[in-house]
């Protein structure tokens, strides 16, 4: 999309991409972040587009470029808005249910039931240090099958808090679904942007206009009055 000096950087969808950073896997699931911004930033462009032709137009005064681009400005900052309300509404929905699923809790294989007991004993019996030496050894080497043994029973069993015991079974999941856990970092990093830049709609539009969103306002109301008092 073609850049408008004009309009705040802020506002172009280019950002947005830039999170996948190339990942052609996260990527689609940042479409609908992209087209939100998409639609803001061509909206902004088209009112700025408006404004110059109403200006060219000597039958109209200021006011009433003014109140006519003004108008024009409103009912696409109200799609925009809304756009931008359902494409935070999904992620949000998208996120609950990835993060659900590196939240999981982590069973342990029936199969080696009695090693898995051996296995949390042994890291029980060791000192703080060394037990976190040895969890840490086993993600660095990818050893589910211990890791499996050790998060997938109750906490105390293995000398852990359970705390400690969720913090790992996340980084487990994590280790384990790296696309899942890039997806989930890509939307909340989109979704943040939807929030934290939505409020540039509403400057960045009023200054396509102009003047004021109330100065706006005005003029309708003045002008509604004065079509009422001809209709009279």
């Amino acid at each position: 999309m073609e850049v408008h000096a004009h309009i705040s950087p802020s506002l172009h969808p280019k950002n947005v991409e830039k999170i996948a950073d190339g990942d052609t896997e996260v990527l689609p699931y940042l479409n609908a972040a992209v087209e939100a911004f998409s639609e803001a930033y061509d909206s902004i462009s088209k009112v700025y587009v408006a404004k110059d032709l109403a200006a060219k137009n000597q039958a109209w005064t200021k006011e009433n470029v003014h109140m006519l681009v003004g108008e024009l400005a409103e009912k696409h900052l109200t799609r925009v808005c809304k756009k931008f309300d359902s494409v935070v509404a999904s992620m949000t929905t998208s996120i609950d249910a990835l993060d659900g699923q590196l939240n999981s809790p982590i069973t342990a294989d029936a199969e080696r039931f009695n090693i898995s007991a051996e296995i949390r004993a042994h890291v029980k019996g060791l000192s703080v240090e060394d037990r976190l030496k040895f969890i840490d050894d086993a993600f660095a080497s990818h050893d589910v099958a211990t890791l499996r043994a050790i998060l997938g029973a109750p906490s105390f069993l293995s000398g852990m808090s359970e705390k400690e015991r969720q913090l790992r079974t996340r980084m487990l999941h994590e280790q384990s679904s790296p696309k899942t856990a890039k997806t989930l970092a890509a939307l909340r990093r989109a979704k943040e942007m939807l929030e934290t830049r939505g409020g540039l709609l509403f400057s960045e539009m009023e200054k396509a206009v102009g003047v004021p969103r109330n100065r706006i306002f005005e003029l309708q109301k003045v002008n509604k009055h004065a079509l009422d008092a001809l209709k009279a």
